[in-house]
């Protein structure tokens, strides 16, 4: 025999808003101002050194997910963040840097593209090729020639 359940009797569960209102105060307070001004302060000086990991390391095949996953939030959420506090996409800096790394290689040895390519992480020289082209607007090999001169 089922038990029914009367759904305006049961207790509806706290939310995290509910809960920090309870503790801290109303939205807008100064201590609410407070808590928001120091998360976000946090979370800027961990996304800043995701950042310099991103151009240290551009080697590295990070994803949006990956680097979501070191501060425990969405990568929706990184994503905001990060354009919020920088002005371009994760993904924007992630491309800059491994063409920037790819530049100071094509400048200064011999390897070829494709090695190149491999050494960056790409998946193909091609796929290579055409990221460096859509962002310097020219080859690899024509970067070398005029770099080289």
């Amino acid at each position: 025999m089922k038990t029914k359940i009367d759904i305006d009797k049961v207790k509806r569960l706290p939310t995290i808003e509910d809960l920090f209102e309870k503790e801290y105060g109303k939205k807008g307070t100064p201590l609410r101002d407070e808590f928001d001004a120091k998360s976000r302060a946090w979370y800027y000086a961990e996304i800043l050194k995701i950042r310099s990991d991103i151009y240290s390391n551009p080697s590295v095949k990070y994803t949006v997910e990956m680097l979501a996953e070191k501060l425990h939030i969405s990568k929706h959420y990184f994503h905001h963040l990060y354009k919020k506090f920088f002005d371009v996409p994760p993904v924007t800096d992630i491309i800059n840097s491994r063409i920037e790394h790819a530049k100071r290689l094509l400048r200064s040895t011999d390897y070829s593209v494709k090695e190149i390519a491999e050494i960056l992480g790409y998946s193909t020289d091609t796929q290579f090729m055409k990221q460096f082209k859509g962002v310097t607007e020219m080859s690899a090999s024509e970067y070398r020639k005029k770099a080289t001169v």
